[in-house]
């Protein structure tokens, strides 16, 4: 398939779409893709204060238990998405920052 098929498709797909986080994860995807940094939105923030919270307080599982919980849970397309995620950052390291850059809000933020 070529580049302009695959666009194409993607666009038709797209504009079939009411899923309203589908549609926030795609631009976030392709948002990112074009960013020197990775983002975080004030969920994934909210997420991440949390499961530090659920570490201190010493509510945690096993990689195996976690594994499981998460293959039953996320919907293939999020973990895709996650995948994907991963690769840009395992791909250029310069994207991931320390823990306390994680929860400075950017411009677009404001």
């Amino acid at each position: 398939m070529s580049t302009v098929e695959l666009k194409s498709k993607i666009i038709e797909r797209v504009n079939t779409l009411e899923n309203e986080s589908l549609l926030e994860e795609i631009y976030q995807l392709i948002r990112t893709e074009s960013m020197e940094e990775v983002q975080l939105s004030a969920d994934e923030i909210t997420a991440i204060e949390a499961g530090l919270d659920d570490i201190k307080n010493g509510r945690v599982k096993s990689s195996e238990e976690a594994n499981k919980l998460l293959n039953e849970a996320i919907p293939e397309w999020q973990k895709k998405l996650l995948d994907h995620r991963l690769a840009l950052l395992a791909k250029d390291p310069t994207r991931i920052k320390p823990i306390n850059q994680l929860f400075q809000k950017s411009a677009s933020d404001i």
